[in-house]
């Protein structure tokens, strides 16, 4: 799997659970409250994208997807089996830990 359609599928996973922030905004599910912390985060970045220009946005989303997300695990599982024949140097190029903070 690419790094570009590993970068679509996580923004396209923040932007679907945009729409459902109001329905975890209740809950006492801790998992549920790092979720919406995560979509805090994210809408504020949209809304100084300009100010912040690139390096900006990447530098206040990584700490926030490494917190929320296993993007290591979630990378593990896109590419499915053949992961473990790639090579350490693979894997972390597979990562998409900093490409999905872009």
């Amino acid at each position: 799997m690419s790094p570009s359609t590993i970068r679509k599928f996580i923004v396209a996973l923040a932007f679907a659970g945009l729409f459902q922030a109001p329905a975890f905004a209740d809950s006492s599910d801790p998992a549920a409250s790092r979720i919406t912390s995560f979509y805090g985060s994210l809408l504020d970045t949209m809304k100084q994208a300009k100010q912040l220009g690139v390096k900006g946005r990447y530098d206040k989303l990584s700490p926030v997807l490494a917190k929320t997300y296993d993007l290591p695990s979630m990378s593990k599982l896109a590419v499915g089996p053949s992961w473990s024949a790639l090579t350490p140097q693979q894997q972390a190029a597979n990562s998409p830990g900093r490409a999905s903070a872009r």
